[in-house]
């Protein structure tokens, strides 16, 4: 009789355990960035493109922009590097907000661009929506040969994040960057309550399976 309530209990402790482990598991899913969805706005495609001046630490091209959702994962841009000509120092990419404070700061080698495609910058930055930002496009320590940045007629480009564009100070009429807003969406109820029930199911499944293996083990020392 005791060595039987003694393996109920070691089985209830097994599948408590497991439940632990499902829950622990279900909030490290829950938490974690990586595991939640993303979105992209992307601008609308279009054959109209035209490109900036050389971008340069004092010739900038900066994108008004208002975020639609609140962390801004990544922001893509279309680059022209002048047939390959400009290969010296990197493309700095700022986001900053209307007080001008920096929010991120994003540089890539500008031997690595591609020249019309699109080129992702890392951001991660949480903005407030609704609010206005900017991001800007320079060239640090480039060369004679600097980069252009691509863009787009505003009423073509249709993007909701998009306001007004400027290049080396100056407003540039009826014009949007060519790019894209990846954003990374806030956890839904439903997301949550998914995580916790595919856990716990799997958790306590190998609970099961644990338990299942020690009264097998248990029987053959019986006999």
């Amino acid at each position: 009789m005791k060595k039987g309530q003694h393996r109920s209990r070691m089985e209830l402790c097994v599948m408590a355990a497991a439940g632990m482990i499902g829950v622990a598991l279900a909030l490290f899913l829950c938490l974690s960035p990586q595991f939640r969805r993303q979105e992209v706005h992307k601008c609308a495609t279009t054959n109209e493109n035209w490109q900036s001046g050389p971008l340069t630490e004092t010739q900038k091209a900066i994108q008004e922009f208002v975020p639609q959702e609140q962390e801004l994962q990544q922001i893509a841009v279309w680059i022209n590097r002048q047939d390959d000509a400009a290969r010296e120092g990197k493309l700095r990419l700022t986001v900053y907000d209307s007080e001008g404070v920096n929010r991120a700061v994003c540089e890539r080698a500008v031997e690595e661009l591609v020249t019309n495609s699109w080129e992702w910058f890392d951001v991660d930055a949480k903005l407030t929506v609704g609010e206005t930002y900017y991001f800007s496009l320079e060239t640090v320590g480039g060369g004679e040969i600097c980069p252009t940045a691509v863009y787009r007629p505003m009423h073509l480009d249709r993007i909701e994040e998009n306001v007004r564009y400027f290049y080396g100070g100056e407003l540039i009429g009826d014009a949007s960057a060519a790019c894209q807003y990846r954003y990374r969406l806030p956890l839904a109820v439903t997301e949550a309550c998914i995580y916790v029930m595919f856990c716990l199911f799997f958790a306590f499944a190998a609970g099961e399976l644990i338990c299942r293996a020690m009264r097998i083990t248990w029987k053959r020392a019986e006999n």
